[in-house]
């Protein structure tokens, strides 16, 4: 198995073809990054303090939001924009970005819930986020959108400033 590489039938074909292009040890270092890529979004470190763990979770949650703010469906590209691909962007941005960053939410929480005294008042938060999280995907993912879904879960996204001692943002000042 160490020299099988997963194509698309299109690119399988176009590396059959232009195999020169596309020598075995390019191959194997594209294979190596990809599994090293894919295993990082299952690996999550042990954390004992729970600020920390709080802090890494309030970064992804800041990326996901700007991408919202940049690309989403309220967003000045969205609705201003001249070139119509803001919601090519934002489909892709929610493709590679904040579907993997909302799964490392997640498992980073769940990994380290026993870390923690129970009952652990950020795992009871992360559920209802989850479940968010869960609708959002299948909207991401699915060709049919459902419309009774939270854009940006704001009350997990509070939670977890509020426990950091940051600024939560004023929601009557906010689409």
């Amino acid at each position: 198995m160490a020299n099988l590489v997963m194509l698309c039938l299109e690119c399988h074909k176009v590396v059959d073809e232009l195999e020169d292009k596309f020598p075995v040890e390019h191959m194997q270092e594209w294979k190596s990054s990809h599994e090293l890529k894919i295993n990082s979004l299952f690996d999550y470190p042990q954390i004992y303090n729970e600020r920390e763990l709080l802090e890494q979770v309030n970064e992804f949650l800041v990326e996901n939001k700007v991408i919202f703010e940049e690309y989403g469906f309220f967003s000045n590209q969205a609705l201003e924009g001249t070139s119509g691909d803001a919601l090519t962007i934002w489909r892709r941005r929610c493709l590679d970005t904040i579907l993997p960053n909302n799964q490392r939410i997640i498992g980073l929480i769940e990994a380290n819930q026993k870390n923690f005294p129970d009952p652990w008042e950020v795992y009871r938060r992360m559920m209802g986020y989850k479940l968010d999280v869960d609708s959002f995907r299948d909207n991401c993912l699915l060709e049919k959108k459902v419309n009774d879904y939270k854009l940006f879960p704001r009350e997990f996204d509070n939670f977890i400033k509020q426990s950091l001692g940051l600024p939560v943002e004023n929601r009557e000042n906010r689409p």
